[in-house]
């Protein structure tokens, strides 16, 4: 859009614009002129969306997204259908009395459903719960429909499982897939719906018995279900600040002056620049013994400024009644806490990260969502409740060219910050020479 003022957070800019902003937040529109040389991007793609973007003392990024949803889950389930499809495969919409004879529930809950396959009556283990809903696909890249699927926390242990089957219905046209939730940790349900772009179709998600047939504590979470467009890379015009001193995505370069890079950030690329000088690390090392940044987003990960604090030390701490020395990372509220460390690996080495996630002891957390960012692109990331204890983490980084990298571990609040009591435990760089 055509604006000379500022909008705070907004990092994709130029002279007369202000683009990629996302169609689903609010801004606040301030008249005074923006810094032309201030950290930004300036994008020639303007249907390009920032998913996150931060300006810190010592490191900044823009994250441009990889897709853009176009229905949210709330625009789905306002107008979804509930339905009990029987073992014959007859689906029938879902009346209070037929819930009360086959046990089948389909229930909000949160950004989400609460979904039971049948328990009671005839076809135990095998009717199944469903939910369905219509949506226009648009003529645009690679649309799908995409959700999460997992157990409630106090099923996790008790249940085999919960089969989500979706399916994508046009007249006599149908495309389906499957997966299986075993535990409270979700498992992405992605649907692509090329096939059908320009067309009305009926999702139908149906939650299934586990591998068994056995529907006890087969208590299904559907989360977040939206409808999604990729997006296309872009070219982009990086204006560093006048004290970065290294650009490390989408490409490597060491920065001399304060002269805008041109480079093509992929989707889902970031763009990052660092005015730190890279620790050398030639051999497997904890990264608590490594200098790193620790970088409080207060908007969260949407964007805006970052408040750098004191760096964090290891220290004891117990998670699932078994200590061990980890750096405590407690997010902001509707925040994430940002672990920088940029570091210089040695040319073709194989590179992972191992560690292990949870909350401390004590914690009363709805959950924190863990994340393992190299040069800002994520590698690895789960949300992880208090019941769940240690969660071991091994993340490859790859085979990497010998140019320095930011190796960032992310605690995201995903909401309110109560109790969120991260814990990264003993994080440890391993390095395999070739």
């Amino acid at each position: 859009m055509r604006l000379p003022g500022t909008i705070p957070g907004a990092f994709c800019y130029d002279r007369d614009t202000i683009c990629c902003l996302d169609p689903a937040r609010y801004y606040v529109y301030f008249p005074e002129p923006r810094k032309s040389d201030a950290f930004h991007i300036e994008c020639s793609n303007h249907s390009a969306v920032v998913e996150s973007a931060c300006a810190g003392e010592s490191v900044s990024f823009v994250l441009l997204a990889a897709s853009r949803v176009l229905f949210e889950s709330s625009e789905l389930l306002e107008q979804a259908e509930a339905f009990y499809v029987s073992p014959s495969g007859v689906r029938r919409p879902l009346t209070l009395e037929l819930a009360e004879r086959t046990g089948v529930t389909v229930q909000p809950r949160g950004s989400g459903l609460f979904m039971h396959p049948q328990w009671k009556g005839d076809g135990i283990g095998l009717g199944a719960a469903q939910v369905a809903f219509c949506v226009d696909v648009p003529r645009a890249l690679n649309p799908e429909f995409a959700a999460e699927c997992r157990l409630d926390t106090a099923a996790e242990g008790k249940s085999d499982g919960v089969l989500f089957r979706t399916t994508a219905v046009c007249g006599d046209e149908s495309v389906d897939t499957e997966v299986t939730a075993d535990s409270s940790a979700p498992v992405g349900l992605v649907l692509p719906l090329e096939r059908f772009v320009g067309k009305r179709v009926e999702i139908r998600v149906t939650a299934h018995a586990g591998p068994k047939h056995d529907p006890t504590f087969d208590w299904g979470i559907l989360e977040n279900p939206r409808l999604l467009v990729h997006q296309s890379n872009a070219a982009c015009k990086v204006v560093p600040p006048a004290e970065a001193k290294h650009m490390v995505a989408p490409v490597y370069r060491r920065l001399w002056a304060t002269e805008a890079q041109e480079v093509m950030i992929p989707a889902g690329g970031a763009a990052m620049v660092t005015s730190l000088e890279p620790e050398s690390v030639s051999a497997t090392t904890k990264l608590g013994s490594i200098p790193h940044v620790n970088c409080v987003c207060v908007t969260g990960l949407g964007s805006g400024d970052a408040v750098e604090e004191q760096s964090i030390a290891l220290a004891p701490a117990v998670c699932g009644g078994v200590e061990r020395q980890a750096l405590f990372s407690h997010p902001p509220d509707r925040g994430a806490r940002l672990l920088h460390s940029f570091v210089q690996l040695p040319d073709r080495a194989y590179v992972s990260l191992v560690t292990a996630v949870g909350l401390k002891d004590g914690s009363k957390s709805d959950g924190v969502r863990f994340a393992v960012w190299l040069n800002g692109k994520e590698l690895w990331s789960r949300r992880v409740v208090p019941s769940e204890g240690w969660v071991p983490v091994s993340v490859s980084l790859g085979r990497l060219t010998g140019a320095p990298i930011i190796l960032t571990l992310v605690a995201d609040s995903d909401g309110t910050n109560y109790c969120d009591w991260a814990l990264w435990a003993d994080p440890e760089i391993v390095v395999r020479n070739p």
